[in-house]
């Protein structure tokens, strides 16, 4: 397995990671988080050089939130279709 004192750390930010790319699809928070990347991206504009655990969360959390968002792009009946599943996942856990 891992043999870094680091490994034991390793699921908790992996738990941190998956927490925040959740509460970014919150759309009360969407633009904080536009500000957020803006603002990280003016800073270092190649996001493939964002080595810190902040500029990968950052990273994560706006690929989610942009994947949350692509829905009412997709063609009609499938956008549809997709908008109806998420109601009823919502409303099963009311």
């Amino acid at each position: 397995m891992f043999h870094s004192p680091l490994a034991p750390l390793l699921p908790f930010q992996a738990r941190k990671y998956v927490l925040e790319m959740v509460l970014s699809t919150d759309m009360d928070v969407h633009f904080t988080l536009l500000k957020r990347f803006d603002d990280a991206l003016a800073a270092s504009p190649d996001v493939r050089s964002w080595s810190t655990a902040d500029q990968r969360s950052l990273l994560f959390q706006m690929l989610v939130h942009l994947a949350d968002l692509a829905n009412p792009s997709r063609p009609w009946p499938l956008a549809l279709k997709w908008a109806e599943w998420v109601v009823t996942e919502f409303l099963s856990q009311v």
